[in-house]
């Protein structure tokens, strides 16, 4: 069944039309989940000019830290012919794992009990983004979508961000609806491609989108989707 499904996803991602750009990774923290937990990772790219997928779906260990993880996820993506770069710190004591893919199509990712992830489109905005409320560890989240723009007409380049609170209980087309109702309260433009999914398209000003990133804090395994601009 794995397989099959696996099979459905590849041809559906070979149909796209060149939706692919740089993605930039971030995890946080260590695992304190007592027994453990399980985490997602989906991740669809082009290696070698075709369009490939790698998933993951693990039940770790408690104490499993961001950079095992990271190793792990690594090793996964480049053993899937992706271009990978893979950078590590410890800024004052909290670890944190930066993973760059080339030619990344979507990336999905469901983590929680300490371990944390920021999603980042380093060179445009996202086709669609949609959050999963969580399964096993329902918790409320701290959302924050951040924004870099480029004014044509101005010449002039700004940042902006939204930052709201979901509830465990939220389903799909509430949490899209919010995440529209505060761009338009914060002067971005937006649209709702699906009724789970939003999509943040420039600011009211004029000014394009450059860069995006959805940073998601929660006990909870919460899940985020981006989908990438097409070109």
């Amino acid at each position: 069944m794995q397989r099959v499904l696996l099979s459905l996803a590849l041809l559906a991602l070979s149909s796209s039309l060149g939706a692919e750009g740089l993605v930039q990774i971030t995890l946080e923290g260590t695992l304190h989940t007592v027994g453990g937990a399980r985490i997602e990772f989906e991740v669809g790219a082009r290696a070698n000019g075709e369009p490939r997928q790698v998933v993951l779906g693990l039940h770790l260990a408690e104490s499993t830290t961001c950079s095992d993880l990271a190793t792990l996820l690594t090793k996964r993506l480049e053993r899937g012919g992706f271009e990978v770069l893979t950078t590590r710190s410890d800024d004052g004591g909290t670890p944190r794992v930066q993973i760059f893919v080339e030619n990344t199509i979507f990336v999905r990712m469901r983590l929680g009990g300490g371990l944390e992830g920021t999603i980042t489109v380093c060179e445009e905005g996202a086709a669609a983004v949609r959050i999963v409320r969580p399964q096993a560890h329902p918790q409320a989240a701290e959302l924050v979508a951040s924004a870099s723009t480029f004014h044509l007409h101005t010449e002039r380049r700004g940042f902006q961000n939204i930052a709201i609170t979901l509830e465990p209980e939220f389903h799909g087309a509430q949490i899209s609806d919010i995440l529209f109702r505060e761009s338009i309260a914060h002067k971005w433009l937006a649209e709702r491609p699906g009724t789970d999914f939003w999509r943040p398209m420039g600011m009211a000003d004029g000014a394009q989108i450059t860069g995006l990133s959805i940073k998601l804090r929660s006990e909870g395994d919460w899940r985020i989707e981006v989908e990438l601009d097409r070109r």
